[in-house]
């Protein structure tokens, strides 16, 4: 079993679209936030469940597509690591 391990930048993200949330739909808000959570802790038993980001092409790094955003992961020896969570809708524009 991997350990699934939120990067800062990823908590940052959802941050963000938790607050965004809140300002258009305040009940739908901590909703996405568990659900993102819930989507991401299924990987600690199956890794490789989200297909290889095409832009990178890398087999570990990995994506998970949570209702319109994309959750980026790595997956390394006995872990997953979220990078970063955006809306699929904006470019992917690398890592850092």
């Amino acid at each position: 079993m991997a350990e699934v391990v939120w990067r800062p930048q990823a908590l940052r993200d959802l941050d963000a679209i938790e607050a965004y949330y809140e300002e258009v739909a305040p009940d739908f808000a901590p909703l996405f936030v568990a659900g993102a959570f819930e989507a991401t802790e299924r990987l600690a038993d199956f890794p490789r469940a989200g297909r290889v980001v095409p832009e990178i092409g890398d087999e570990a790094i990995r994506e998970l597509i949570y209702r319109q955003y994309r959750i980026i992961y790595v997956v390394d020896e006995g872990s997953v690591e979220v990078l970063t969570v955006f809306h699929s809708a904006r470019q992917f524009g690398g890592l850092g």
